[in-house]
């Protein structure tokens, strides 16, 4: 049976979703996914993300931690009465069927819950596959992924003309949030390689760093695709790390080589894959598309 009522508690999810056009079937959404159209009828179903990591919480974690890495709204199971969840992460700790019947029983109501991940963008692939398949689209998946690695293709057909071959490429740390400061995902630094970039070598996709970790491995160029902001929103919630003096003695700062993008509806692991290159081409060598993308797709951090 096909769906009727989805709690996506993954932007990546709700973002294939919407690109089906079955943004209708959404219910609720976490304050992070995707502002399209089509999702907008949705209720925001999250508060914030957490920042524990449920290995080092003191107890049983509660149901609500098992489901997601966002807090939740108040009663929101019971309220909205999903009869199917998207979530990423944090079920690893349940095992079978069980998180699933703990739903269903919050619910009051048989649940399927999904859980997505991808590390690399091989599974970028099999995650659209998965929420395709789920909601009876498996078809669309295949159009997907065809669709980007055209897209791939143009990209670096552009890169070749207007790119110098000498160009050595761009180093960059990629860093996915502030608080706490947490490094991009692999599927990204994946993605750089295709954008004549390297992600940094002594960095470890989604590690955790301080300041004091920031500095030692001092990047040339950093990357800020901070959870479900624009680069307007990530720009005034930064405007006070301008003066952190860890931050003034980085190359990436002195070079003034730190770029912001829309990490809300772009730069997610699913179909827009091709868009988020080309961004990440624009902001790197700014030869290849003359900042088309600024502004929208990224922008300048000062």
């Amino acid at each position: 049976m096909v769906p009727s009522r989805i709690l996506s508690l993954s932007p990546a999810a709700t973002d294939i979703l919407a690109r089906l056009g079955l943004g209708g079937l959404l219910i609720g959404i976490t304050h992070e996914c995707p502002v399209a159209e089509a999702v907008q009828g949705a209720t925001i179903a999250t508060v914030k993300r957490r920042t524990a990591v449920l290995a080092g919480l003191g107890g049983a974690p509660t149901l609500e931690e098992y489901l997601s890495p966002y807090v939740l709204a108040p009663n929101v199971l019971r309220q909205m009465q999903p009869d199917l969840i998207f979530t990423e992460g944090g079920t690893e700790w349940l095992v079978g069927g069980e998180l699933e019947r703990l739903a269903s029983e919050e619910v009051g109501s048989p649940v399927q819950v999904v859980t997505l991940s991808a590390g690399s963008l091989a599974d970028v692939a099999q995650l659209i596959r998965v929420v395709c398949s789920t909601v009876g689209r498996e078809a669309a998946a295949e159009k997907f992924i065809k669709t980007y690695e055209a897209g791939f293709k143009k990209v670096a057909e552009r890169m070749h003309w207007k790119i110098a071959d000498a160009k050595p490429p761009v180093e960059v740390l990629v860093l996915a949030d502030i608080l706490p400061m947490t490094a991009g995902p692999g599927w990204l630094n994946e993605l750089l390689g295709k954008a004549r970039a390297v992600a940094h070598p002594d960095v470890r996709p989604g590690e955790y760093l301080t300041w004091q970790r920031l500095v030692e491995v001092n990047p040339d160029t950093i990357l800020l695709t901070l959870h479900g902001k624009t680069p307007a929103e990530t720009g005034q919630v930064l405007a006070d790390l301008i003066q952190q003096p860890e931050l003034r003695t980085l190359r990436a700062f002195k070079s003034k080589r730190i770029y912001l993008v829309d990490a809300r509806n772009l730069f997610l692991p699913g179909p827009g894959l091709a868009e988020t290159l080309e961004v990440l081409v624009d902001a790197l060598h700014p030869e290849a598309y003359n900042n088309k993308h600024i502004g929208r797709g990224w922008s300048e951090f000062f």
